[in-house]
């Protein structure tokens, strides 16, 4: 037996011992165009010989033609020899082996230095273990990795990312013949001006966009006072493009030649008390509207109102309502100025829930919004343990000044829709949750009466 048989053989033992310790299937040898093949007919040693696989994927000898095995198995080849055989012999008994195959190889490549030329292919050879043997550049995050196969780039990463096992790129599993290329990152070279700490001309990576060239020239000249609001321009010839700063906005990559002009819009300041969340002076773009200022001011607090909001500016006064805004309504802005005073008021309308609830509680009635018995419950967080939606009573102060109540079985809505027993909840009304035991009309009314007197006590 011939040295190249015992190695195909030895070759097969391996990946068998291996299949049996792992207990995977031994993969299946394919034969590939340079492989050496010999094929034995046990019953006329005429048919016997060696022969090498064609560039076109064929293979030619005496007794069975031409036939095309490249990306075969050895099996599914000797059956086909067999079939070509099968049209002189009687029942030949035909034998293939690989005698041998033909060194498979990996090119590595580099642009910036030495690389190791063609290395044996492994099936697990991966690119980053493929440039290891490439003389690196100091600076990896100006070089990229490229990968070619069938003469056609099918990827690229930065060399940084590839060597610190940043994404997928880096693992990718080679194929015979795979072209690994170590190449400069392409650079363009861009102005960066307007009020940014060090204008000038930069040279950027591929890829590069407005934000991170406005890092390259230090951040904006205010970004040491805490001033974080800024315009972005790109020109790009006769171009001009407005580069938003919303990181859930694509990214405004930068081309050759591109001129990023950064700005700061003008400044005003207002101050800002009454039910909000932090009163005090807001420093503002000029030409932000009255809603935007009381959200920079930690918006209105759970007490407030946006109907009539006072507004002092200099020797006038306005009452802007903006209460439409808490019901997603578009309404008219109200631009403020600088040195403008605004005040945002106390939330009178309201009701008062009581009783056998989680959370009793005067609750604020948001304009715009229709507020009914059910939906006060649940404000209230609902009733508790005691609690019962069978009685729910409903205080309203009459025309002279007395409580007068109603009785309704809220469970009746809630069961089967019943709208009458859902009645809508007006500003100053009082809900009271009643027990499982029940009580008198009598009760409820001089509880809800007390509940008024000391609701408006509280509110002066």
């Amino acid at each position: 037996m011939g040295f190249g048989i015992l190695v195909v053989m030895a070759g097969a033992s391996a990946l068998l011992l291996v299949a049996l310790m792992t207990g995977q299937a031994a993969p299946v040898a394919k034969i590939q165009v340079g492989d050496k093949l010999r094929v034995v007919v046990t019953e006329d040693d005429r048919y016997n010989g060696e022969y090498v696989v064609l560039d076109d994927g064929s293979l030619t000898g005496v007794g069975f033609g031409r036939l095309v095995v490249a990306g075969k198995t050895v099996e599914e080849t000797r059956i086909l020899l067999r079939n070509q055989f099968l049209k002189i012999l009687r029942s030949p008994t035909v034998s293939l082996v690989i005698v041998e195959q033909k060194p498979k190889f990996v090119f590595v490549t580099s642009l910036v230095g030495v690389a190791p030329g063609p290395i044996p292919f492994e099936p697990e050879l991966d690119i980053r273990r493929a440039v290891s043997g490439v003389s690196l550049p100091v600076n990896s995050q100006e070089f990229e990795v490229r990968l070619f196969r069938d003469g056609n780039l099918v990827g690229r990463e930065s060399l940084e990312r590839v060597l610190k096992g940043v994404g997928d790129f880096g693992s990718t599993k080679l194929k015979p013949n795979d072209v690994v290329t170590l190449a400069e990152v392409v650079k363009h070279r861009i102005y960066v001006g307007g009020r940014v700490l060090r204008p000038g001309e930069f040279q950027v990576l591929e890829g590069t966009d407005a934000l991170q060239a406005l890092a390259l020239a230090g951040g904006t000249t205010e970004s040491a006072l805490g001033e974080i609001e800024y315009s972005i321009e790109v020109r790009r010839g006769t171009n001009v493009f407005e580069v938003s700063d919303d990181p859930k906005q694509p990214r405004f990559t930068l081309e050759a030649g591109d001129t990023v002009l950064v700005s700061i819009p003008e400044r005003i300041r207002v101050s800002i008390g009454g039910e909000v969340g932090a009163a005090g002076q807001q420093t503002l773009r000029k030409g932000s509207d009255l809603f935007t200022a009381i959200q920079r001011a930690g918006g209105v607090r759970a007490d407030g109102s946006l109907a009539d909001v006072l507004v002092i500016r200099g020797q006038e006064s306005f009452l802007v309502d903006l209460s439409l805004f808490q019901t997603g309504s578009n309404i008219q802005a109200f631009p403020v100025e600088d040195g403008d005073l605004i005040f945002v008021r106390r939330n009178e309308r309201r009701f008062l829930v009581v009783g056998n609830v989680a959370r009793p509680r005067p609750v604020p009635m948001l304009v715009g919004r229709e507020y009914r018995l059910a939906d006060a419950v649940t404000e209230a967080g609902g009733p508790d343990a005691q609690g019962t939606t069978q009685r729910v009573y409903v205080g309203r102060r009459g025309e002279s000044g007395k409580v007068e109540v109603k009785e309704y079985q809220l469970a009746a809505f809630l069961k089967d829709g019943d709208m009458s027993q859902n009645p809508e909840i007006l500003p100053g009304d009082i809900v009271l949750v009643g027990e499982r035991r029940g009580l008198t009309i009598g009760q409820v009314s001089s509880l809800l009466s007390s509940a008024l007197l000391i609701d408006s006590l509280f509110r002066r």
